[in-house]
């Protein structure tokens, strides 16, 4: 009598070979970080909604002076440890994710032309060797120009993606988390 197989579902999860890649949105400190970032939002919209009476008022001399009168002004208060704090929050927040998103997008893309680039050597080889490639001088300037190409819009993006994180330690610290991250 056959041995009755295992359905189909069960084959289908299997692991595959190898080390199991994880998308974007599996990381424990990622989700830490879109906690954080919401929490911060959450409490700066309560504080801004929640905002107490202004303080007691004083006349103003310009007023004063123009009016003949006593016109009063109110006295501006000092925002308080939490109004502080809720928007520092949520740009820590906001930066840890910014900069994880950038250093895995950095890992796929390295990814990426790491089998470029082997795909292109191999064809120079190929080519160089059936003598198809008569001018070796001129796939170097291309690669060249290609490379410095590359070096100018690499710094052009990371000063743009600087200008919008704007708690540098937690992006720093996000990048790093997301190149190291499989």
């Amino acid at each position: 009598m056959p041995k009755p197989s295992k359905p189909p579902a069960e084959n289908a999860a299997a692991p595959a070979q190898g080390a199991p890649t994880r998308g974007f949105f599996s990381s424990k400190l990622l989700w830490l970080a879109i906690t954080i970032t919401a929490l911060g939002v959450g409490w700066t919209i309560f504080l801004t909604l929640n905002q107490p009476e202004p303080g007691p008022t004083i006349p103003s001399d310009a007023v004063r002076g123009l009016a003949g009168a006593a016109s009063p002004t109110p006295v501006p208060r000092e925002p308080t440890l939490a109004e502080r704090v809720a928007p520092a929050t949520a740009r820590f927040g906001m930066s840890f994710v910014l900069g994880y998103a950038v250093g895995w997008l950095v890992r796929r893309a390295i990814k990426a032309a790491a089998i470029l680039a082997l795909i292109a050597v191999g064809t120079l080889y190929l080519l160089k060797k059936f003598d198809v490639l008569v001018d070796p001088a001129t796939v170097e300037q291309s690669v060249e120009a290609a490379g410095e190409w590359v070096r100018s819009e690499s710094a052009q993006f990371k000063d743009f993606a600087l200008g919008y994180a704007p708690s540098a330690t937690a992006g720093l610290l996000g990048v790093f988390i997301g190149v190291l991250r499989r």
